[in-house]
């Protein structure tokens, strides 16, 4: 296991700003697709719908999982979408930090014709802050495997508790 953290926390006061950066050894628009697309979404994430464009769903998970609408999608550069639009019905809403409208975006940064840098800038309460970092390091390292065609990354809750130990200290 990887002692390096992926996810960067910043901010004073009850909310902060989580920013998450790696390489993805793929090309830009293969990136945007399996993080845009749900054929594809539904393979390193979960399940639901993705709309086209602005003010379109943005639904991962059951009902009330998350639910949200796409702020932005400028292909193949900027996906932004609020994270859960009705606090009342989601299922984890301590997760969310409704200052922020729970607002998660990706940045695609084309390093060269095989290389692409995904950068992502997402919020999160204090109290949940390492968790959500550790969240987000573990669904970036799922997510550079699907789209590289590895299989090397191990997907469980497992996995998962040992990042969230990495974040704590």
């Amino acid at each position: 296991m990887s002692r390096e953290r992926l996810t960067e926390i910043h901010g004073h006061g009850q909310v902060r700003r989580l920013q998450t950066r790696t390489p993805i050894r793929a090309p830009i628009d293969t990136v945007w697709d399996a993080l845009t697309k749900i054929e594809h979404v539904s393979q390193w994430w979960a399940d639901g719908a993705i709309g086209n464009g602005p003010g379109e769903v943005f639904q991962l998970g059951g009902e009330n999982d998350l639910n949200g609408t796409i702020i932005a999608m400028f292909k193949p550069h900027v996906f932004e979408f609020t994270w859960q639009d009705d606090l009342q019905r989601a299922a984890h809403p301590e997760w969310i930090e409704p200052a922020t409208r729970s607002l998660v975006r990706f940045d695609l940064i084309e390093i060269d014709a095989a290389e692409t840098l995904l950068n992502l800038v997402s919020f999160a309460p204090l109290i949940g802050a390492s968790g959500a970092a550790a969240g987000w390091h573990h669904i970036f390292e799922i997510f550079a495997a699907y789209v590289e065609g590895r299989d090397d990354v191990d997907p469980s809750g497992e996995r998962f508790e040992a990042q969230k130990t990495l974040y704590a200290t």
